[in-house]
């Protein structure tokens, strides 16, 4: 499994965590998504070899926020 904590611009609320998280939990691979949207990040647990980081990032931004790092 692998750890990675993501830098994320926009989320405004809560609903906007449970909008992310929701979307990268419906990931095949993802085990975990816990999105903070006052600190601006969302960290995600995932297999490697079922899903990479750019397909964790695509998810996030096709949900409507911005990985800055």
């Amino acid at each position: 499994m692998e750890d990675e904590i993501l830098k994320v611009e926009g989320m405004k609320c809560h609903s906007c965590e449970k909008k992310t998280e929701m979307a990268l939990t419906d990931l095949v691979g993802v085990t975990s998504a816990t999105a903070d949207y006052e600190a601006g990040t969302v960290e995600v647990t995932y297999d490697p070899s079922l899903v990479d980081h750019d397909a964790v990032v695509n998810v996030i931004e096709d949900t409507g926020f911005e990985v800055v790092a």
